[in-house]
């Protein structure tokens, strides 16, 4: 508002100017009609003088100059009375700013108190900042201090790790050694084990099957504990496994089940006179043709028969009791060849053979079948252990003792 009065004041200025400029004042004029007449006058005095008409004209050109400066004076007037109108305006509005401009002032004032607020806020911020900063100056010397320590006492305790971890390297190596001495002796009981009881299989029971079958897991044993120390051993266990692999043995097992099939096979063999009661097959029943003669013959032997006392018919409950003697006489066989006792199998065979031989009939497919497996189970004899079994187990021991 302030520029708006001030640019208007300069307004109205210029145009009072301009105004004056315009319509000079009475005074001007005056001056100018004392200049005009005495260019006349020296007009006058240079030229001859006029007559009457001149000086009507002079006189009407006075008046006119009277009426002009009159006319100039009423103008005069007329702008100063406007011009007063404009100062009164420019005066209220100048009033009117500097009522503003108090306002102005007393914003400023009010400004001026929160600018020191302001100031007093920032001075006292600057003062806690100046303690905040002493504060953590000192608080940085003493973390400076405990970060010495504590990287000191990193320091202490990467080396007291760092030892804990070589000792804890060194237990496990103790103890991995340990753990191969461990399976080392394992693997050498086992095989000694093994080998003891190979070597029982093929010297005591002449199981030559099972005594190839614990070399060969000794073997095993010895080539998965890989320890250079039982390099002998193993050496020794392979010779007298490939001694083992060498001796041909009587098939016992085979024999065994031979005999289990003769105890089953007791009740299919025939007798050689049918007990009475036993049905006998229609070859043996059917009698050839023959003439009056024959068949009278034949009736009188029916009539009268002389028999021998010793081919007296035996009863149903004599042939269960041989065929029962049969199945235990085999099983008694049976067992004496498990236990590889071939002095009792022998006789537990005889005393099968000679009872086959009294009561049953000889002529018979399975009795001749029979027959002829006793003889092949007579035959058998046991292979010898070959030479040199056990090395491999007293090295293996002594070894262990050594240990």
């Amino acid at each position: 508002m302030s520029d708006q009065a001030a640019e208007m004041s300069e307004t109205e200025k210029e145009e009072s100017q301009q105004d004056r400029d315009e319509d000079p004042s009475p005074t001007q004029a005056e001056s100018d009609g004392q200049d005009n007449d005495q260019r006349k006058s020296e007009d006058a005095d240079s030229r001859p003088r006029r007559t009457g008409s001149g000086i009507l004209t002079v006189l009407a050109l006075i008046v006119a100059f009277g009426a002009l400066g009159f006319a100039a004076w009423v103008w005069l007037q007329f702008d100063t009375d406007r011009e007063d109108d404009r100062i009164e305006d420019v005066q209220a509005a100048l009033s009117t700013e500097r009522e503003r401009a108090g306002q102005i002032e007393d914003s400023l004032d009010s400004l001026r108190a929160s600018m020191d607020e302001i100031d007093q806020a920032l001075r006292d911020q600057d003062r806690r900042l100046d303690d905040l900063g002493g504060a953590l100056e000192s608080m940085g010397d003493s973390m400076g201090d405990e970060v010495s320590r504590v990287e000191q006492r990193l320091e202490e305790v990467e080396d007291e790790v760092l030892e804990q971890v070589h000792q804890l390297w060194q237990r496990e190596e103790t103890q991995r050694e340990v753990d191969r001495e461990l399976d080392r002796h394992l693997a050498m009981i086992e095989t000694a084990a093994l080998l003891r009881l190979g070597q029982e299989r093929a010297e005591l029971a002449q199981d030559f099957a099972g005594a190839r079958s614990a070399y060969r897991r000794a073997a095993a044993v010895l080539a998965g504990a890989d320890d250079p120390r039982l390099s002998q051993v193993r050496r020794l266990v392979v010779a007298e496994l490939d001694a083992l692999e060498g001796v041909e043995a009587p098939d016992w097992i085979e024999a065994q089940a031979r005999l289990e099939r003769l105890a089953r096979q007791v009740a299919e063999w025939p007798l050689e006179r049918p007990a009475p009661g036993v049905e006998v097959s229609e070859e043996e029943t059917e009698v050839p043709e023959q003439g009056w003669t024959d068949s009278m013959r034949s009736a009188l032997r029916e009539l009268v028969r002389v028999r021998p006392r010793d081919e007296t018919p035996i009863t149903q409950e004599q042939l269960d009791t041989i065929r029962e003697s049969l199945r235990l006489r085999l099983t008694a066989a049976e067992l004496a060849l498990a236990r590889r006792d071939l002095s009792e199998l022998d006789r537990h065979l005889n005393l099968v053979a000679d009872t086959l031989d009294s009561h049953f009939d000889q002529q018979a497919s399975a009795v001749q079948e029979a027959m002829q497996v006793i003889e092949q189970l007579r035959e058998l004899e046991p292979a010898s252990a070959p030479s040199g079994l056990g090395e491999a187990l007293a090295r293996l021991r002594e070894d262990m003792e050594s240990t």
